[in-house]
C-alpha cells in the first residue's frame, strides 16, 4: 500500500507502506492513505504535485501543480546537464589513458584532466550552495 504525502521540500510523492501499523511522521502532510482511502485514483496520477485534500476529496490546485511541474522540469534539466558533464569528463579521462594508470601525460592530456577536475569542482560547489 502507498501513501501520498507533501514532503518537507514542498513536493508530493508516494511512500510505500510495508506494515499495516506504520505511520508517516507528520500525519498532517498525508494527502491519501491507500489503507484508509482505498486505491489512489488513477485519473489523479498526472496531477500529483498539485493536489490538495478538501472535505475528504482530492482536488487539483492549478497554481501548485504549475509550480511543481516547473520545479520538476528544472530538476530534470539540471540532472541532464550534470550527466552530460560527467560523460564528457569520463571521455576526457579515457582519452588521457588515466583509466589504464598511464602516468606519462602529454600537455593535451593534462588540459583534459584539468577540465575534468573543473567539472567535478563545479558540481561540488553547486551542492555546497
Amino acid at each position: 500500500m502507498r501513501i501520498l504525502v507533501d514532503s518537507p521540500s514542498g513536493l508530493q510523492h508516494f511512500i510505500t507502506v510495508e506494515s499495516p501499523g506504520a505511520r508517516y511522521f507528520d500525519k498532517d502532510k498525508v494527502l491519501w492513505d491507500e489503507r484508509v482511502d482505498g486505491l489512489f485514483p488513477e485519473n489523479m496520477l498526472t496531477s500529483v504535485g498539485g493536489l490538495e485534500r478538501v472535505a475528504g476529496e482530492l482536488v487539483v490546485n492549478a497554481t501548485k501543480l504549475s509550480a511543481a511541474q516547473a520545479a520538476t522540469a528544472a530538476a530534470n534539466a539540471s540532472k541532464t546537464q550534470k550527466e552530460q558533464r560527467v560523460v564528457a569528463a569520463k571521455l576526457a579521462l579515457n582519452q588521457a589513458n588515466l583509466a589504464n594508470g598511464d602516468a606519462d601525460l602529454t600537455p593535451q592530456q593534462i588540459r583534459q584532466l584539468f577540465r575534468f577536475i573543473r567539472v567535478i569542482l563545479k558540481d561540488v560547489g553547486k551542492q555546497l550552495d
